[in-house]
C-alpha cells in the first residue's frame, strides 16, 4: 500500500512535472508568438512613422516651392533687385525645412538662373534642360514632380529633386522651380530610429531604384540608384498590387540576416520603403525564458504545487489587469464617442452613393433629425438646397477620384426649414485592397461668419469713405461701395471690374504701393492723385488712401480706403500760392527798399571821401548808422518770412568756434565802447572745431549781445559757453549772454521770444526795436536741435541762453580768415588800372555810386540801362568783369546773362550779380543762369573791391592800360 501510495506520489509528481514542462513549453511558445507579433507591430509602426515623416518633409518642400514660386513671379514683374532680395530671404528660410539643402529656379531654356547654393565661384549658367523633370514641366505637367536619386554634376552628391512648373499669369511656361534633398540627410533621419544592432531601413522609388539605405552597405551592387531587391519583396508586390503596407519575414541575401520587414508605400509620393529588424533581437527573450523554465522545471519539481498556486495567482492578477485594461479601453472608446458626438463641428461618413453611414450628434442637432431617421436611409443631398445639390454633384465624383476635398461651401436645410451654411472637407477611407469604403467628412458651421461677412459688406457699402477691393492679379475691382462710385464718377455696374491702375496720375506711385504690399506691408494715409482717362473733362481727384492685402473670395486682393481730400488739397494749393505771393511781395519789397538804401549809403560813403568837416562827418556817420539799422530790420523781416515758409535751411560746414565767438563780440564792441560798457567772453573748454552753420550761430549770439547792450546802461555784458552733452561724433553746447541791465518780470520773460513782442511796450519808445530778433533766435536754435530761455530779475539784469547741437570735426580747418582781403582797392588801382567793366543797372543813383567807387580805382565803367543794352554792349566790346543787376526793364539780368553765355567769346567772362534781391533762392537763380558770384545791395565798398579782385585775378588782363 505504501509502495502504491509512493508510486502514486511519483506518478503524481511525474504528472505534475509533465504538466509543468507542458505549461513551460506553452508559455515559451506564447512568448515567442507574442514577441513575433510585437516585432511585426514594431517594424510596421516604424515604417508608417518614417514614411509619414519623409512624406511630410516632401509636403513642406512642396509648400516651399509653391510659396517661393508665387513670390518669384511677383518679384520677376518688378526689378532684378527684388529677385535678389527674394533669394536672400529664401536662403534664410531654407534652414527651417529639415531635409531641403537648397532651392533653384530654371528659366524656360533650361538654364539654372537662380540657386541658393550659388556662391562667387559657382557657375551660374548650368544647363539642366536634359533633366526629366524639366521636360515634363515644359510639356505641361503641373503636378509636383520627383526625380532621383540623381548625382550632381559638380559636387557628385546624390539627391532627390522636387520640382514644379512655373507659369505666367497667362499660363505660359516660364521655367521650373525645384528643391534639392540630399539622400544623406534622409539617412541621418533614419539613423535616429532605434532598430536594434542589425536593423535596416531602405527607401526606394516605385521602379525599385534605391534612394537611401541605413546602415549603408559597400560594394558595387549597393550604390545609390541600384535596383537589387529580394525576390521575396518582388513576389509580394506582384501578388498584392493594391496593398500599401504589409509585414513579412525574409533572409537578406546581402548579409544573410533573417529580419522581420514592414513594407510601406507612400501615400501620395512615388516611393516605398522597408523597415527591418533582426528576428534574433526578438527571439532573445523567449529563448532565455525557455532555458530558465527548463532549469526551474528540473530543479524545482518539489515546489510544483507552490508554482501552480503562484501561476494561479499570476493568472488572477493578469485577469484583473486585463479586466481593468478592458474597462479603460471601454472608457476610452466612450470618451472618443463623446468627442466624436459632442465635437463643435459636424462629422459624417458617406458611401459611394452619398448615403449617410455614420453621423455625430452635433450634426444631427443642426439638422434637427434623430439618428434612426438618417443613418442608412438618407443621402446627404436630401438635406441640401438646390444650388448645393448641384455643387455636390459636381464635386463628389472629383472627390472620389482624388480621395480628398477641402473647403467646399454647401448650404443645408434643417428639419424646421432654417438654413445652415457649412464648410465641408473630406478624405476617403479605403480597405486593404485599396477599394473605397466611405468618406470621413468634417463640417464647420460658418453661418455666423457669413452673416458677419454680409454685415461687414453692408457696413463697407454704407461707409461715407470710398472703399473698393481689387484683385491683385489683374487690378480689377471686385467689390465697391457707393462712395467709390461717386469718387470715380461711374455707376456701380461701370465701376465693377474696372482696372484701377489706370486711375493713377503717377504710375510710379501705383507701382510703389504694389511693391510695398508685396513685401507684406500696409500702406497707410498715402496721398494719391487720381483721374478718369476716358473723362478728361472731369477734374483730378486727390485722395488720402490706405491699402492692405486681403483674401477675397479665394483670391489675393487689395482692400483700399480712399478719403476724398480734393477740397483740402485745393485749399493747400491756395495756401501755398498765398505763401508764394507773400514771399514774392517780401522779396520785391526788399528789392525796392534795398535799391534806394544802396543810393543813400553809397552817396554817404562817397561824400565821406570828399574831405568833409568833423561836423559833416558826424552827420554822415549817423546817416550810415540809421541806414544800417533799417537794413537790419529788413533782414529780420526776411528771416522771419523764411522761417514761416519753412525755407530757412542750415549750412553744414566746418568752422572754428573761437572765431565765431570773437566775431560776434567784435560786431558789438563799438556799441559797448560808445556806452562805456565792458564786453567779454568766457568759454569753458569748448571744442575747437565744429560742423554746422557758423553764420546762423553768429546771428543768434549777436541778437543776444545787441539786446543786452541795448538794455544795459552801466556794468558789463558777458558771453559764456560750455558743453552740455558730448559723444564721439557730436556735442550739445549752451551759450549764455548775461547783462547788468534793467531786467524783466516772470510775465515778461514768458512772452519775450514771441514775434513782434518786447518785454514792455514802453521799452519800444525808449529803446526801439521790432521784437523780431529773439523770435528768430528761437527758431534758429530749434533748427539746430536746441532750445532758448531766459532768467531775469527786475533791476538786476538778465541771462539769455540757447542750446545748439553740432557735429564734431576732428581735422583742423583753416577755411575761415580772421580778416577780409586787405588793400583790395590798392591792388586794383595798381594792377588793373584801365580795365573795362560793364555795369548793367537801371537805377541812375546806383549807377553813379558804382561808377564813382570803381572810377576812383582807375577802372573804366560802361553803363547799360537794361539787359538788352548790356547784351549789345558785350557784342561790341570786351570786358574784364560784368556787374549785372537782376531786375531791369525790357530784359532782366537773368535773361541777359543767359544770352551772354551763348556768345562764344564771353562764356567764361566773370558775371557778378549786384542786386537788391537778397533771398537765397535769388542767389541760386543767378548761379543757375550762369553768373559767377553774388553781391548784395546796399554795396559794401570793401566787399565789392575784394570780390572784383578775386575774379579779375582768375582772368587774363583785357584792355589794360600801360602802367609805365
Amino acid at each position: 500500500m505504501i509502495i502504491r501510495r509512493h508510486n502514486i506520489y511519483y506518478i503524481a509528481a511525474g504528472v505534475a512535472t509533465a504538466a509543468v514542462v507542458f505549461l513551460s513549453g506553452f508559455l515559451v511558445m506564447k512568448q515567442r508568438q507574442e514577441g513575433a507579433a510585437m516585432a511585426e507591430l514594431s517594424v510596421a509602426n516604424h515604417a508608417t512613422l518614417l514614411a509619414v515623416q519623409v512624406e511630410d518633409s516632401f509636403d513642406q518642400a512642396n509648400a516651399l516651392l509653391i510659396a517661393v514660386g508665387s513670390r518669384y513671379l511677383d518679384a520677376k514683374r518688378q526689378t532684378a533687385k527684388d529677385i535678389e532680395y527674394l533669394m536672400g530671404q529664401v536662403k534664410k528660410e531654407i534652414p527651417a525645412y529639415s531635409l531641403v539643402s537648397r532651392l533653384g529656379i530654371i528659366d524656360e531654356r533650361g538654364i539654372n538662373v537662380l540657386n541658393t547654393g550659388f556662391d562667387e565661384q559657382s557657375p551660374r549658367a548650368l544647363d539642366l534642360s536634359d533633366r526629366d523633370y524639366f521636360r515634363r514641366a515644359r510639356d505641361g505637367d503641373k503636378a509636383l514632380l520627383f526625380e532621383g536619386p540623381v548625382q550632381a554634376r559638380l559636387t557628385k552628391e546624390w539627391s532627390l529633386l522636387l520640382a514644379r512648373r512655373l507659369e505666367s499669369k497667362f499660363g505660359e511656361f516660364i521655367g521650373v522651380i525645384f528643391v534639392v534633398i540630399p539622400v544623406n540627410s534622409i539617412g541621418k533621419a533614419f539613423s535616429r530610429v532605434s532598430l536594434g544592432s542589425s536593423g535596416s531601413v531602405n527607401l526606394r522609388t516605385m521602379d525599385f531604384a534605391q534612394v537611401v539605405r541605413y546602415p549603408e552597405l559597400s560594394g558595387p551592387n549597393q550604390v545609390i540608384g541600384n535596383r537589387n531587391v529580394s525576390q521575396k519583396i518582388q513576389d509580394l508586390m506582384h501578388t498584392r498590387p493594391g496593398q500599401d503596407s504589409y509585414v513579412y519575414t525574409a533572409v537578406a541575401p546581402i548579409d544573410g540576416i533573417e529580419r522581420v520587414y514592414a513594407y510601406q508605400k507612400f501615400d501620395h509620393s512615388p516611393f516605398w520603403m522597408t523597415v527591418g529588424r533582426a528576428t534574433a533581437d526578438f527571439e532573445t527573450t523567449w529563448r532565455q525564458m525557455a532555458v530558465l523554465l527548463g532549469v526551474l522545471s528540473l530543479a524545482m519539481g518539489a515546489f510544483l504545487i507552490w508554482v501552480a498556486r503562484s501561476m494561479t495567482q499570476q493568472h488572477k492578477t493578469l485577469e484583473r489587469s486585463v479586466n481593468e485594461r478592458t474597462r479603460e479601453l471601454s472608457a476610452a472608446v466612450r470618451e472618443l464617442n463623446d468627442l466624436y458626438n459632442q465635437a463643435p463641428c459636424g462629422y459624417h461618413s458617406l458611401d459611394k452613393d452619398g448615403i449617410i453611414l455614420r453621423i455625430n450628434d452635433t450634426e444631427l442637432d443642426w439638422l434637427g433629425y434623430a439618428r434612426d431617421e438618417v443613418v442608412g436611409k438618407k443621402r446627404i443631398t436630401d438635406f441640401m438646397t438646390a444650388a448645393s445639390v448641384e455643387t455636390f454633384k459636381t464635386t463628389f465624383p472629383k472627390f472620389l477620384a482624388k480621395g480628398h476635398a477641402e473647403d467646399i461651401e454647401l448650404e443645408f436645410v434643417c428639419k424646421d426649414g432654417h438654413l445652415v451654411s457649412g464648410l465641408v472637407s473630406a478624405t476617403s477611407i479605403y480597405d486593404e485592397q485599396g477599394r473605397f469604403q466611405a468618406t470621413r467628412s468634417v463640417i464647420l458651421d460658418y453661418t455666423k461668419l457669413r452673416r458677419q461677412q454680409a454685415t461687414l459688406r453692408n457696413i463697407l457699402s454704407a461707409s461715407p469713405m470710398a472703399v473698393r477691393i481689387a484683385r491683385l492679379s489683374d487690378n480689377r475691382v471686385v467689390f465697391l461701395n457707393d462712395a467709390f462710385t461717386q469718387l470715380v464718377r461711374r455707376s456701380a455696374e461701370e465701376a465693377l471690374n474696372m482696372d484701377i491702375s489706370q486711375n493713377y496720375i503717377d504710375p510710379s506711385a501705383f507701382d510703389d504701393i504694389r511693391q510695398r504690399l508685396g513685401r507684406g506691408e500696409m500702406v497707410l494715409n498715402r496721398l494719391v492723385e487720381l483721374h478718369l482717362p476716358d473723362m478728361k473733362e472731369v477734374p483730378h481727384v486727390w485722395a488720402l488712401a490706405s491699402y492692405m492685402l486681403v483674401d477675397y473670395e479665394g483670391e489675393k486682393s487689395v482692400l483700399a480706403w480712399l478719403f476724398d481730400v480734393t477740397e483740402l488739397q485745393a485749399a493747400k494749393a491756395m495756401a501755398e500760392f498765398s505763401n508764394v505771393a507773400k514771399s514774392a511781395f517780401l522779396a520785391n519789397m526788399s528789392h525796392e527798399i534795398r535799391t534806394p538804401m544802396n543810393g543813400v549809403l553809397g552817396m554817404a560813403s562817397l561824400l565821406q571821401r570828399t574831405g568833409v568837416t568833423d561836423k559833416q562827418a558826424g552827420y554822415l556817420d549817423k546817416i550810415e548808422t540809421s541806414g544800417r539799422h533799417l537794413l537790419s530790420i529788413i533782414n529780420d523781416i526776411l528771416d522771419l518770412s523764411k522761417i514761416e515758409a519753412g525755407k530757412m535751411l542750415l549750412e553744414q560746414k566746418p568752422f572754428t568756434l573761437a572765431k565765431v565767438l570773437r566775431s560776434a563780440v567784435g560786431v558789438m564792441e563799438h556799441v559797448a565802447q560808445m556806452k562805456g560798457l565792458s564786453i567779454s567772453i568766457e568759454d569753458d573748454e569748448l571744442p575747437p572745431m565744429l560742423y554746422g552753420d557758423s553764420i546762423r550761430l553768429t546771428q543768434t549770439l549777436v541778437n543776444y549781445l545787441s539786446n543786452a547792450l541795448k538794455f544795459t546802461e552801466q556794468g558789463r555784458v558777458t558771453l559764456t559757453g560750455h558743453v552740455v552733452e558730448e559723444s564721439d561724433a557730436a556735442c550739445l553746447l549752451r551759450f549764455e549772454v548775461s547783462d547788468t541791465g534793467i531786467g524783466m518780470t516772470v510775465e515778461q520773460c514768458a512772452r519775450v521770444f514771441n514775434a513782434f513782442e518786447q518785454a514792455d511796450s514802453s521799452t519800444t519808445r525808449k529803446y526801439g526795436g521790432t521784437g523780431l530778433g529773439l523770435a528768430i533766435t528761437k527758431h534758429i536754435a530749434e533748427l539746430m536741435g536746441g532750445e532758448v530761455g531766459v532768467s531775469s530779475t527786475p533791476g538786476e539784469g538778465s541771462t539769455f541762453w540757447l542750446t545748439a547741437r553740432f557735429g564734431k570735426c576732428s581735422v583742423e580747418f583753416d577755411g575761415e580768415s580772421d580778416s577780409p582781403v586787405e588793400n583790395a582797392d590798392a591792388i586794383l588801382r595798381r594792377d588793373y588800372h584801365g580795365c573795362r567793366i560793364l555795369l548793367a543797372e537801371d537805377e541812375p543813383i546806383n549807377q553813379e555810386v558804382t561808377q564813382e567807387l570803381l572810377g576812383d580805382l582807375g577802372l573804366e565803367v560802361d553803363v547799360a540801362e537794361n539787359g538788352k543794352i548790356a547784351v549789345a554792349s558785350v557784342m561790341k566790346n570786351r570786358y574784364s568783369v560784368i556787374l549785372m543787376d537782376m531786375q531791369m526793364p525790357e530784359m532782366d539780368g537773368l535773361e541777359a546773362t543767359r544770352a551772354i553765355r551763348q556768345l562764344p567769346a564771353f562764356r567764361k567772362v566773370p558775371i557778378l550779380a549786384m542786386t537788391a534781391n537778397a533771398f537765397s533762392e535769388d542767389h541760386q537763380k543767378c548761379l543757375d543762369a550762369g553768373m559767377n558770384d553774388f553781391i548784395s545791395k546796399p554795396i559794401e565798398p570793401v566787399v565789392l573791391y575784394a570780390t572784383l579782385l578775386a575774379w579779375m585775378e582768375k582772368q587774363p588782363l583785357i584792355e589794360a592800360v600801360d602802367k609805365s
